[in-house]
């Protein structure tokens, strides 16, 4: 069998940093609607709904960045590993 090599590296999940920009952007929507005062008229709810998308939105691509600058960070830190492929047996 042939012996190949092959660089690996650790990656960070950018769907955990996405998806924790997302909370964090509805948290602080709910700190900001609920925290003040809002229009009688439109209601706290409808505030939050409006909030929630603008935060998370925000939230999300703050998250996508840091995750891709922490993974743009990570490729000088690699590895070199020999492999040797196989035969699959069906």
């Amino acid at each position: 069998m042939a012996k190949q090599k092959v660089t690996v590296r650790r990656a960070p999940k950018l769907v955990a940093f996405v998806a924790t920009g997302f909370l964090f952007g509805v948290v602080v929507a709910a700190i900001v609607s609920f925290g003040m005062p809002t229009d009688p008229a439109v209601g706290a709810g409808a505030t939050f709904g409006f909030f929630a998308i603008m935060f998370s939105l925000v939230g999300m691509g703050a998250g996508a960045i840091v995750g891709l600058i922490l993974d743009r960070s990570t490729r000088t830190h690699t590895a070199t590993a020999e492999v040797t492929k196989t035969a699959s047996k069906p």
